[in-house]
């Protein structure tokens, strides 16, 4: 479980308290997440999504908390959305990725994590998990194939945060509705020099 700074949670909660309508909703929820506040933190999110249905980053953040609860085929629907609305969401596509291994479902699994690497090629756990996915049988997946890290583990958190409160950094939650390029870390974040890559990339997709 991560340190959360309760001088945050607690700007959340009267942000919140103030508005419940406001999409501040979805970083609460993810700071609940992190204090292992469970039953708030699905609380918060479900009431969010219900008011801002058009917010990825709201459905990312419930989406997380889903998984945390081992409910994957839920988490898929959220994220789903999430990537139809935001279509570069990293972390979308890499939680979607992991909760199809899940219920091994190796072919949409497959597709996720080929995503991932068009818009991250120096994704080691999407180089990782693609190579597998391509070069077994079904028949041959091993258990740590589908190994769900914790949320936070697959995005490396922690490796990222400087400054006061950066524990509650929320994985790619922008207010404004997308991803949020400063709280990815460097070694996921898109350089101009890619580009050629992604193109390129983009063939193997189909």
């Amino acid at each position: 479980m991560n340190t959360i700074n309760p001088e945050f949670v607690e700007r959340y909660q009267l942000l919140y308290q103030k508005d419940p309508s406001s999409r501040v909703f979805a970083p609460l929820a993810e700071a609940y997440r992190k204090m292992g506040l469970m039953e708030e933190a699905l609380r918060v999110a479900e009431a969010g999504v219900a008011k801002h249905p058009n917010f990825p980053s709201g459905r990312v953040a419930y989406a997380k908390i889903l998984i945390e609860k081992k409910k994957f085929p839920e988490a898929i629907s959220e994220l789903k959305i999430a990537v139809e609305l935001s279509p570069e969401n990293i972390l979308a596509h890499l939680l979607m990725g992991e909760c199809y291994l899940q219920v091994k479902k190796m072919k949409d699994a497959l597709k996720s994590f080929k995503m991932l690497l068009f818009l991250n090629p120096n994704d080691e756990r999407a180089l990782k998990t693609v190579k597998r996915l391509e070069s077994l049988t079904a028949d041959e997946y091993t258990a740590d194939v589908f190994e769900m890290k914790r949320i936070g583990q697959a995005m490396g958190e922690g490796s990222h945060e400087q400054g006061e409160g950066a524990n509650l950094k929320v994985d790619t939650l922008d207010l404004n509705g997308g991803p949020q390029n400063s709280l990815i870390p460097e070694s996921i974040s898109m350089a101009p020099s890619r580009q050629k890559r992604r193109h390129e990339r983009y063939l193997s997709l189909s």
